[in-house]
């Protein structure tokens, strides 16, 4: 690999543990509030149902990450 698809590869990995993290931060966000009672507004179930996609997403970029990086880096020598 050269040192274009490298860098390419760890920058796909941050983004992916970005998404991960956001999706994670969602969940505990809905926890909270379900744990305090509060009533949740269609808005805020709807959130908390997308970081669902956030974590798939986080996890599917961290794993394709170096497919991922060759393919972004290639041709760049």
């Amino acid at each position: 690999m050269s040192h274009y698809q490298k860098v390419a590869t760890v920058l796909v990995r941050f983004a992916g543990i970005l998404a991960f993290v956001l999706g994670i931060l969602g969940f505990l966000y809905g926890a909270m509030l379900r744990g305090q009672g509060a009533q949740l507004t269609p808005d805020q179930e709807e959130r908390i149902a997308s970081s669902f996609w956030y974590v798939i997403l986080g996890l599917a970029l961290f794993v394709a990450s170096r497919p991922l990086g060759r393919f972004l880096g290639r041709g760049l020598e």
